[in-house]
């Protein structure tokens, strides 16, 4: 009579728990993985605008712009303007430019602005600490899901001031 011995075999019934325990596995980090790169290329995507409304606040409040007649009376040629500039000289902001902003054209101002078709507000402010009296604005003020904001200080007739620029996203 042969006898069966019972080491080294593999049931059927075990193996089939094991490949089906380790597929979920695989697909739990799968899915973990997707989530993550998800996550990390909004957040990539939002540290790039927010850089970008940085930069924009920035050059507004140190730059005339270029060319930096570009506010001067006369019909505004929006291709002949390469940059925005509110100052008269670095964080010092002039009258003549927050109004020839304030009259522009809102498509104008974001191509200018580099923003494609994200939505935006400009508002130049003034006695922050209390009720803000708002002087200057452009763009338009939305609601929307997100909004990023990038705020800067500056003079007007020697007088503190407070740029407000304001990106909305999901409106």
């Amino acid at each position: 009579m042969v006898r069966m011995r019972r080491r080294a075999m593999v049931y059927t019934v075990d193996m089939m728990v094991s490949v089906i325990f380790f597929m979920v596995i695989i697909a739990s980090m799968l899915w973990v993985w997707g989530q993550s790169q998800n996550a990390i290329s909004q957040y990539d995507n939002r540290m790039e605008r927010m850089e970008k409304l940085i930069y924009i606040g920035q050059s507004l409040v140190t730059t005339s712009g270029r060319p930096a007649n570009w506010h001067e009376s006369g019909p505004f040629d929006s291709e002949g303007v390469k940059a925005l500039g509110l100052a008269h000289s670095p964080n010092e902001l002039s009258h003549g430019r927050l109004e020839r902003l304030e009259s522009m054209e809102y498509e104008d101002l974001r191509i200018i602005l580099g923003l494609g078709a994200q939505d935006f507000h400009i508002s130049i402010e003034h006695n922050w600490s209390g009720e803000s009296v708002i002087l200057y604005e452009a763009g338009q003020h939305l609601d929307a899901q997100q909004i990023m904001v990038a705020e800067r200080f500056a003079l007007l007739n020697e007088t503190p001031v407070r740029m407000r620029i304001r990106l909305y996203e999901g409106g």
